[in-house]
């Protein structure tokens, strides 16, 4: 009996270890108001909205960011649709930095997630908690993860990541909470920072950021479009090169 029961508390005691775990996961909201909430209705969406996107070639060399609206799939999802096929699908990014402004809460910096993995109905996609963490020991970084709960923007990313690529890689979720610019750009230049140098975390990888951040004005603009419903051909383009204040 004293056997029994010891199991019984150990399974019970393994029980939670993954019940904890689960919960850490950043679940979906957004799923059934924003995109379906069925997998395979999701699947069959996505699907949809690559085959009729308009397709841009992308300039020689690897995509280093992408600028993708976040509203429902209904009414943007052929915009964010062209915007990832301007990446190959074979593409191999190990990390794509999803970048997007809080619509829930505001605070003076921004917000890492790297609680648990992001959920949605295509499965899960993995959180690059390294990187993460790393961030976080920044002062601007250090904001409370409970500003992902509720947030559409990154959220509505996720599977098309998930359904495109072929490779999967991990994320970095990020979310601004101010319109300040001078806090953003802080923001942008610690990222970029982590992203091209190799220390201290040694990363030779090449990476993905939704959106680019570098330039706020511009990024307000695109996404004022987005919002409005102006198709995808009437977004100007811009290489990092010809971004307003280079």
């Amino acid at each position: 009996m004293r056997k029994l029961l010891i199991a019984s508390l150990l399974t019970l005691m393994i029980m939670d270890v993954f019940s904890q775990q689960s919960s850490l996961d950043r679940q979906p909201v957004a799923a059934g108001r924003f995109y379906a909430a069925s997998g395979k209705t999701l699947e069959k969406d996505l699907a949809e909205l690559f085959e009729s996107c308009v397709k841009t070639q992308a300039s020689a060399g690897k995509v280093r960011a992408i600028i993708s609206p976040h509203a429902g799939y209904v009414y943007s999802g052929k915009v964010a649709a062209s915007a990832f096929a301007a990446i190959g699908r074979k593409a191999s990014y190990k990390n794509i930095f999803l970048i997007g402004s809080s619509h829930v809460k505001a605070f003076a910096g921004a917000s890492p997630y790297g609680s648990g993995d992001f959920i949605t109905p295509l499965g899960k996609a993995a959180v690059n908690r390294e990187i993460v963490n790393k961030l976080r020991e920044n002062r601007l970084f250090s904001f409370p993860t409970d500003a992902h709960n509720q947030e559409h923007s990154l959220e509505v990313q996720v599977p098309f990541i998930q359904w495109y690529f072929q490779n999967q890689p991990a994320l970095v979720p990020i979310i601004i909470g101010t319109n300040r610019a001078e806090d953003i750009k802080k923001d942008g230049r610690n990222t970029k920072a982590l992203v091209h140098s190799r220390q201290p975390l040694r990363y030779k990888q090449r990476f993905l950021s939704l959106p680019l951040i570098q330039n706020s004005q511009y990024s307000r603009q695109v996404d004022g479009r987005c919002h409005s419903g102006r198709r995808s051909r009437e977004i100007p383009h811009r290489t990092p090169e010809q971004l307003p204040g280079k």
